[in-house]
């Protein structure tokens, strides 16, 4: 056997192409009508708003994905954030696509690597992440790059293949610090591409470092230019109203460091960094219920499967190794040391990188027998197509989230000039984006938790006051509904 462990790398056909491009179509096809029509609550609706406003989101900012999703929203066909929702189902058939690209490459007939690719949507994270506007999906794109041109680099030698992957894998870290998790993974895919170039190794070495600190740099850059007292979209002032806690942007060079720092660091969630006993015990059951989707019976099979693939790729792909296994073990240490559950566990990348190990196991077990392949894969591929429009219970992924009606009913225009809403997190980011789309700079919303309400509402009884649910007043005024929230007015006297 030849000492090269980079030789797995088959080109494409046409055949090839023609079933990538009918997997988009299906993805897209099933996906888009069940698509949010409109503005999101919650953390969806605060992306679609900071890509419409130009600012930047919560801790660590997502300052790559704001900019992409900047540059979606530029475009002239529908409103803003349904730009944004479509921009983010693109990002997550990319990161499909690249998979059953790999997948391709290692030696599996296309038409297994495309069943696989949309068995894969059958989970419930992934088919959310389709049709919901989160940033778990362009987050999971630009990884699915920078694993796929890793793996290239191994095969092509051509170090503009390492430098793409350097570059995309900077603009993740810096949008979103926890990634660093999957770096010991990338940084063993490139040098495991490298190896056999020994010579121009250190270069590489150097060149790969410069690329991703230009992909951070971007990105603290674009922080930087945003973060100005009173601009749209700025995380860092809306936190600093209920709690007081950083300086403002405009006092100086260090104030501004300190804010990005604050921001970077994600310190704002420091506290969900849980490292007791308890707390892993409780992160591994709620590990283990995002993977195996409720359903326990498959897991051991697959990490059997898993493991064969992982020999495999040893042996003839160690790049790609290297690289999902990293996704896999980096998914599962940010996991567990993490305390958040549900859809902010993210579990995109260990499901992407197990179904690369387990398409490499069947790859190798079916390399010279490509008639089987076809043969157990077209009539699989066409089952998995038909019935992935009508998968039980979650179609209503988007809808759970949709704030369209809520927006509508409010009507943002219909407000008093300079009136003031206080408002939860979850009904605050379609305020907001409401606020930016419909040009009412003259009215303020303040996200803040209800207990602070009536603390913060001290300064601003001199204009009109709406509150999104009924809350305790300050003494003489009194909450009435109106639309869908309360209008703070004052009791009449007797």
């Amino acid at each position: 056997m030849s000492s090269d462990t980079n030789t797995l790398w088959q080109p494409l056909t046409a055949r090839d192409r023609w079933v990538l491009a009918g997997l988009v179509v299906v993805l897209a096809a099933t996906a888009i009508p069940h698509n949010s029509p409109g503005v999101c609550g919650d953390d969806a609706g605060e992306l679609q708003y900071v890509s419409s406003a130009g600012g930047m989101m919560h801790p660590p900012g997502y300052a790559a994905l704001v900019m992409l999703g900047r540059l979606v929203t530029l475009l002239p066909v529908f409103e803003p954030a349904y730009r944004v929702t479509l921009g983010t189902t693109a990002a997550a058939i990319a990161a499909i696509s690249l998979m059953v690209l790999l997948l391709a490459r290692l030696g599996l007939s296309i038409w297994i690597a495309a069943f696989l690719g949309l068995l894969l949507t059958w989970h419930k994270r992934v088919w959310q992440n389709l049709v919901t506007p989160e940033v778990y999906a362009p987050a999971w794109a630009m990884l699915a790059v920078s694993v796929y041109y890793a793996a290239r680099f191994a095969h092509s030698r051509a170090r503009r293949d390492l430098l793409v992957s350097a570059f995309v894998y900077g603009l993740l870290i810096a949008s979103r610090t926890a990634a660093v998790v999957f770096l010991p993974g990338l940084l063993l895919a490139w040098w495991a591409g490298a190896r056999d170039v020994a010579a121009r190794r250190w270069k590489n070495a150097l060149m790969a470092g410069a690329a991703l600190s230009v992909g951070v740099a971007a990105c603290v850059a674009y922080l930087w230019c945003v973060d100005r007292s009173g601009a749209p979209g700025n995380y860092i002032d809306s936190y600093n109203v209920e709690n007081a806690e950083l300086p403002s942007a405009d006092a100086g060079v260090a104030a501004k460091c300190q804010r990005l720092i604050w921001l970077l660091s994600g310190a704002e969630f420091r506290d969900n960094l849980r490292p007791s006993r308890r707390a892993l015990r409780i992160q591994v059951r709620r590990l283990n219920y995002e993977l195996t989707d409720s359903n326990t019976v498959l897991l051991g099979p697959l990490s059997l499967l898993a493991l064969a693939g992982s020999l495999s790729l040893w042996k003839r792909q160690r790049a790609v190794f290297f690289a999902a296994w990293g996704a896999v073990l980096g998914g599962v240490l940010f996991g567990l040391v993490y305390h958040i559950c549900d859809q902010a566990l993210d579990v995109l990348p260990i499901l992407c990188g197990a179904t690369l190990l387990c398409g490499a196991a069947i790859a190798a077990a079916l390399r010279a027998n490509h008639g089987v392949q076809r043969w157990f894969a077209v009539p699989a591929l066409l089952a998995a197509t038909c019935s992935l429009a009508s998968i039980p219970a979650r179609r209503d992924s988007a809808a759970q989230i949709d704030a369209t009606e809520f927006a509508s009913i409010l009507d943002m225009r219909s407000l008093p000039p300079r009136s003031v809403l206080f408002a939860g997190w979850e009904s605050a980011t379609p305020m907001l984006y409401e606020q930016f789309r419909t040009g009412r700079s003259d009215i303020t919303v303040f996200s803040a938790h209800t207990s602070n309400w009536k603390r913060l509402v001290e300064s601003y009884l001199d204009r009109p006051v709406y509150y999104e649910r009924a809350n305790v007043a300050p003494p003489g005024w009194t909450c009435v509904p109106y639309r869908n929230v309360w209008h703070l007015v004052r009791e009449p006297q007797e």
